[in-house]
């Protein structure tokens, strides 16, 4: 079957129901990329040709050579292989409440898949554990974590998620470590520049991080 531009695009997002399962949208989107990576020119003189015809509404960051020549290799594989594309990330349903169904990631099947197919692009020191930090936003800033993962990121620590502190009423940081990781406790407070004094001990269940910041008014985010 042949499609037009504008037939591809309804083909790739329609729903046949409100209720349908979002697996079925993706499964037709990937049929449409892969349909256009194969109908690809073979040259990547052809394909640049073709992306400059798109405009400035189709430019890349890459440049259209190198983008051409990516895609030429791309198309070679799909031609030689057959699938090369797709492959969907592996999840597992969930109960979320709403009328069409959630989806969390398998954590071990997505393992399998990047140890399978993603060794060659997995950082030399992925495998080695960095402490986890998690990151509350204590003042109600807009954009006050994005900030601080930076920090994070440069003293080797990992950063396990964020959401909204109980109250927005925080004149100080709060570092809470439990009582063996209050060394930890002192590395996240220099990582963010607060006061060593932010640092608490706790008993609760630390299971979300090895450390929960809740970002006060004494957090000063970096500049620009």
């Amino acid at each position: 079957m042949h499609l037009n531009g504008n037939q591809a695009v309804e083909y790739a997002t329609y729903q046949t129901s409100p209720h349908e399962d979002a697996e079925g949208e993706l499964a037709r989107l990937n049929e449409v990329i892969d349909g256009t990576v194969q109908a690809l020119p073979k040259t990547p003189t052809a394909i640049a040709a073709l992306l400059r015809q798109l405009g400035s509404g189709g430019s890349s960051t890459l440049g259209a050579p190198r983008l051409a020549s990516f895609l030429a290799d791309l198309a070679a594989a799909e031609r030689m292989t057959g699938h090369v594309l797709p492959t969907n990330l592996p999840t597992t349903p969930i109960d979320a409440g709403g009328a069409r169904p959630s989806y969390q990631l398998d954590s071990a099947a997505a393992k399998s898949l990047v140890s399978g197919s993603l060794s060659g692009s997995v950082p030399a020191d992925a495998n080695v554990h960095r402490p986890t930090v998690e990151l509350l936003n204590g003042v109600g800033s807009p954009g006050l974590i994005a900030t601080a993962c930076p920090l994070l990121e440069a003293n080797n620590l990992a950063y396990a998620g964020s959401d909204n502190a109980s109250s927005f009423n925080n004149p100080t940081s709060t570092i809470d470590v439990s009582n063996s990781n209050v060394a930890l406790g002192y590395q996240v407070a220099r990582a963010l520049r607060l006061p060593s004094g932010d640092v608490r001990r706790t008993s609760e269940d630390q299971s979300v991080a090895d450390v929960i910041v809740t970002l006060g008014n004494d957090y000063r985010p970096p500049k620009p």
